[in-house]
């Protein structure tokens, strides 16, 4: 079992049905202080609990040209 699949399973146990939410909320506060590597655990974290919620997490997070096409 991967670090990132034990953190996640330690992250549900703590939060529940809010864990995803409150991850990516992390991921957010992350990337706000410029702290990719905290950024990219959190994402990891909710990539693992609910890979569908990361992905458009991460899409919405790209800068709006590159949404546009393609």
């Amino acid at each position: 079992m991967s670090d990132t699949t034990k953190a996640a399973l330690r992250h549900f146990a703590e939060h529940g049905l809010r864990a995803v939410p409150v991850a990516l909320n992390n991921a957010t506060l992350a990337a706000s202080a410029a702290q990719e590597e905290d950024y990219r655990h959190w994402v990891g974290i909710a990539r693992e609990l609910d890979a569908g919620a990361a992905a458009r997490f991460e899409t919405l997070r790209r800068p709006v040209e590159d949404r546009l096409i393609g």
